[in-house]
C-alpha cells in the first residue's frame, strides 16, 4: 500500500476511537472531570475519521489489512487504558455504567466476557506449556544426574579393577609367577 493509503487507514482509526468517546458521552454515566475532554475528543477525532475515511476509501490501492491492523491496535489501546483506568475491575458502580454501554450498544457485554474468556484461556494455556516445559527440563536433568552418577560408578569400579590388576601384577612379579 502507498503510504498516503496506509496513513489513512491509521487515520481513519480515529473515527473509531470518536465514536468511542461519543458513545461514552450517550451513556450518561454521570458527571465526569473527563466529560469536556471527552466531548473535545468525540468531536475531533470523529471528524478526523470521517475525513480519513474518504482518503481511504479513494485510495486506488487501499489496503483493508492495514487498516484492520491499524484498528485493531487502537482497541488494544483502549482496552489497555481501560485497565489502567480500572473500567475492569468490579462493583456495582462499574456494572451499572457496563450495562447502559450494553443498553446502547447491544453485545458490549458479550464482548466483554468473550475478551475475557480469551484472555484466561490464553493464559491458561500459555500456563500449561511453561509446566510441560518444565517437566521436560526437570526429566532432562534427572537423566543426565543419572548418567553422570552412572559414569562415576563405571570410573570408580575402573579404577578398582585396575588398582587389584596392578596388585596382582605386583605380586606375581614379586613371588616370580610372571
Amino acid at each position: 500500500a502507498s503510504p498516503a493509503a496506509a496513513a489513512a487507514s491509521v487515520e481513519a482509526c480515529a473515527g473509531s476511537y470518536g465514536w468511542a468517546c461519543e458513545t461514552l458521552l450517550r451513556a450518561n454515566l454521570g458527571p465526569s472531570p473527563y466529560d469536556g475532554w471527552l466531548r473535545a475528543h468525540a468531536d475531533a477525532f470523529s471528524a478526523a475519521g470521517a475525513a480519513a475515511a474518504a482518503v481511504f476509501d479513494a485510495a486506488p490501492d487501499a489496503d483493508d489489512a492495514a487498516y484492520v491492523a491499524a484498528q485493531s491496535a487502537l482497541y488494544n489501546y483502549l482496552d489497555q487504558e481501560a485497565s489502567t483506568a480500572g473500567l475492569k475491575g468490579s462493583g456495582e458502580a462499574l456494572d451499572a455504567a457496563r450495562r447502559k454501554l450494553d443498553a446502547l450498544e447491544p453485545g458490549f457485554l458479550d464482548a466483554q466476557d468473550r475478551n475475557s474468556n480469551f484472555v484466561r484461556d490464553t493464559l491458561k494455556a500459555q500456563a500449561g506449556r511453561e509446566a510441560a516445559a518444565e517437566g521436560k527440563m526437570g526429566a532432562a536433568t534427572a537423566y543426565l544426574a543419572a548418567k553422570n552418577a552412572k559414569a562415576g560408578r563405571e570410573a570408580a569400579a575402573d579404577a578398582k579393577m585396575s588398582a587389584a590388576a596392578a596388585y596382582l601384577a605386583a605380586k606375581k612379579a614379586k613371588t616370580g609367577d610372571g
